[in-house]
């Protein structure tokens, strides 16, 4: 309990110093057609490749995930996930998570990038039906947000509602 108590205000810091808008960049309802994925070695040279990747080929196919378990878009994805944080809301309620945001490189990189005006790479899933935290918070005290295979295992099975990329508008 006491490293739920000292790891919950770093998320919630972590959570509220983040100056971003959340975009979810939606499709149209009435495309049938799921762009071709890219491979990331493909984004190879770019400014910011990992986010030309994400954009490209995962948030411009994001039809594909909706409405399946995550592990059908952690198949697809060629980056290795960091760490994660938790989702929140009050209209889903305080005792249930919505969402998990996963990030690609450690937190003191997601802070240089920001402040290099760069935009890191952080993308947001929304369940279809919102977690129990009773269920959640144990798995994320237990790794200290680190992803590992508990978290692989448990959120693997969850249903995508959405899926998004936080949008610092640098780029």
């Amino acid at each position: 309990m006491k490293r739920i108590k000292l790891f919950i205000p770093f998320l919630i810091t972590l959570l509220l110093g983040c100056k971003s808008v959340t975009t979810r960049n939606s499709i149209s309802s009435n495309t049938k057609t799921v762009p071709k994925y890219k491979k990331l070695n493909t984004f190879k040279g770019t400014t910011n490749d990992t986010l030309a990747y994400m954009r490209t080929s995962i948030i411009s196919r994001k039809n594909k995930y909706i409405g399946k378990e995550l592990n059908v878009l952690l198949n697809d994805l060629e980056l290795p996930i960091n760490n994660y944080a938790i989702g929140t809301s009050r209209a889903v309620g305080k005792d249930k998570s919505h969402s998990i945001s996963l990030y690609f490189y450690p937190n003191n990189v997601v802070n240089l990038k920001r402040e290099n005006r760069i935009d890191p790479v952080i993308l947001h899933i929304y369940w279809e039906t919102p977690l129990p935290k009773e269920m959640v918070l144990p798995i994320l005290s237990k790794s200290k947000g680190i992803w590992t295979n508990d978290e692989k295992e448990y959120y693997g099975k969850q249903i995508i509602k959405d899926i998004g990329l936080t949008d610092y508008k640098f780029q």
